[in-house]
């Protein structure tokens, strides 16, 4: 090991300098805030007349909620104005995320989700709605310099990962 000093330590000058050039490049494009909307619905299920019980309601609108999230990950979904992300927060309560600073892309996605519980309410009989809906813009400040950090770091780790390997397949060589 101590024979091939200067290469193991080129090789992690190397590792770490592309890292930084990399992050540096990678980082340079990016804003240090992004703006997004939020996207806060509960679905509820409407009593129809042959059930009584509030808690089959409430199991039907949380399986309901499933069917959304589902709808959402459809390529056919008919809401193409920005990119978002969906998840089932808890039971029937869905948080969407839309890379838009702009509320009305996050208000056509909720027409989008109403028209396609309209529709769907009509097909298959049933009673549900969207009981809450709330829209909220955030701001996501993105740390740069922690960002840089930690791919200097990865570097650090990931070329004396390699030179571990280098150095043990070399003495199991000879």
């Amino acid at each position: 090991m101590k024979k091939n000093f200067k290469l193991y330590f080129g090789i992690t000058l190397l590792f770490a300098v592309l890292s930084l050039i990399g992050s540096f490049l990678y980082l340079s494009e990016k804003d240090s805030l992004k703006k997004e909307s939020i996207l806060y619905i509960t679905i509820a299920a409407q009593a129809l007349p042959n059930e009584n019980s509030s808690y089959e309601l409430q199991r039907a609108a949380e399986h309901f909620s499933d069917l959304v999230l589902g709808w959402t990950l459809d390529p056919g979904f008919e809401f193409a104005k920005a990119q978002f992300n969906g998840r089932r927060q808890e039971k029937q309560n869905l948080l969407f995320t839309v890379d838009s600073p702009n509320l009305d892309d996050a208000n056509e996605l909720l027409d989008a989700i109403e028209s396609r519980i309209e529709s769907y309410n009509l097909a298959a009989q049933s009673n549900y709605l969207i009981a809450n809906a709330n829209i909220s813009p955030i701001e996501i400040y993105i740390n740069k310099p922690r960002i840089i950090f930690g791919a200097f770091l990865a570097s650090l780790f990931l070329s004396g990962a390699l030179i571990f390997l280098h150095d043990t397949f070399r003495k199991n060589r000879s």
